[in-house]
């Protein structure tokens, strides 16, 4: 039975028997799509897609708190903004921004409460 078959089986079982018989007589064309997606959805690509979302987004969350700590390294050694951003090849504009949150934590520097404060930005 192909998708399409499926869905079409599915829609008449339904009419018959009552079951949303209103609302599928109305829309018949989006409840036919919603099913035949719903016979092609693979759990396991979705499961290996949404793994490799949370590694990248882990990737990026240590980048960025290895980019806070050696600034604020660098801060406790009084180096300017544009010292900073040369040092470590990075924008001007973001190293500012993690400038101006660190006095907010200054002189402690708690990077996870600065990680936290940067991403609402």
């Amino acid at each position: 039975m192909t998708l399409e078959d499926a869905a079409e089986q599915t829609i008449e079982e339904c009419l018959s028997e009552d079951v949303l018989a209103e609302f599928l007589k109305k829309h018949r064309a989006e409840a036919k799509n919603m099913c035949r997606c719903l016979y092609e959805y693979d759990e396991e690509k979705h499961i290996r897609e949404e793994r490799k979302l949370a590694r990248e987004s882990g990737w990026k969350d240590g980048e960025q708190f290895k980019l806070v700590s050696l600034v604020l390294k660098k801060l406790k050694k009084n180096c300017d903004i544009a010292d900073i951003a040369e040092m470590l090849e990075e924008d001007e504009h973001v190293i500012r921004r993690i400038c101006e949150v660190a006095k907010v934590y200054a002189p402690d520097y708690d990077v996870e409460k600065m990680k936290k404060h940067l991403d609402e930005l």
